[in-house]
């Protein structure tokens, strides 16, 4: 029999070891694990490996600086990893399948370790609670951008703007008192403006596949390219509506409609916008311009 202290070979009726003297324990003496035990311990597995997940959305919650849930979060992965391998080794004790389950609880936790410091907490100093299609804001330094919903919770506008509105089919975003405008992957779309205009009751910025912006002399539209379909020739504007039809001002004429080739629907000669002129134009309410 083999001493496990000093590897001294004995008799194999020896109950104490001749070289150090250790108690030895024939192979059918050692303490083995009860079923109902490993039970447990199995069933404990999958919780432990939640606990990294659960704890990174708590700390949403808490609102913590980045460095402190940083901290937290690789010290609750570094316990859970800790845990599942001493489970691990308790329940196994084939060598191959302890290599197996070694090799699947490490892959586990450094996904599980690369999305907690993916998380909104670690990398900004602000976060909306919620994403709005798809998108959630976020901010560094005062400054807005956008993170994506995904795994990797890629950034697809980053955190140098001064403001940033959200559209189903285009952001919007302000920077030095000017406005320029993103499709939704986070590409811009060529074109600086100094104001843009939206429906109240719209989630998104084009309308009949033109926008309505402000250049600095005078408001025109343009497609989902950045090219200037209308040109800017009007002092005010506002966005097409379904009817395709966009209500224009000229300034010493007054109010009309356009059409979305740019041609003239109703003269511009209308002081203000007559309920028969919003009517025409299939406006049901006043459209918003972006303020500072």
């Amino acid at each position: 029999m083999t001493c496990p202290k000093c590897n001294h070979e004995n008799d194999a009726d020896a109950r104490f070891c001749e070289n150090c003297g250790t108690q030895l324990l024939p192979a059918n003496d050692k303490k083995k694990t009860k079923p109902f035990v490993k039970v447990l311990l199995a069933l404990a597995l999958p919780i432990i490996w939640i606990v990294p997940f659960a704890t990174g959305y708590l700390l949403l919650e808490a609102e913590l600086g980045r460095a402190a849930s940083c901290f937290i979060t690789v010290l609750v992965i570094a316990i859970a990893i800790y845990l599942c391998l001493a489970i691990i080794k308790k329940l196994t004790a084939k060598k191959h399948a302890k290599g197996m389950l070694w090799f699947i609880s490490a892959a586990i936790f450094l996904f599980t370790g690369i999305y907690a410091l993916r998380m909104p907490q670690c990398r900004y100093e602000f976060y909306a609670w919620t994403y709005y299609d798809g998108l959630r804001l976020v901010y560094n330094d005062s400054k807005a951008g956008l993170i994506e919903f995904s795994w990797w919770q890629k950034e697809i506008v980053p955190c140098k703007f001064d403001d940033v509105h959200m559209f189903r089919d285009a952001i919007v975003v302000k920077l030095d008192g000017k406005y320029h405008l993103r499709n939704r992957q986070g590409r811009t779309i060529p074109g600086t403006f100094t104001n843009v205009g939206y429906h109240q009751n719209s989630n998104f910025f084009f309308h009949e596949g033109l926008g309505c912006v402000q250049f600095n002399q005078g408001w025109g539209f343009i497609d989902r390219t950045g090219k200037v379909v209308i040109p800017a020739q009007y002092d005010d504007a506002w966005p097409f509506t379904d009817k395709g039809r966009a209500a224009v001002y000229i300034r010493q004429k007054g109010w009309g409609l356009i059409d979305i080739n740019g041609k003239s629907v109703v003269p511009c000669q209308y002081r203000t916008l007559t309920d028969d002129l919003r009517w025409q134009g299939g406006y049901d309410r006043e459209p918003d311009k972006i303020k500072d």
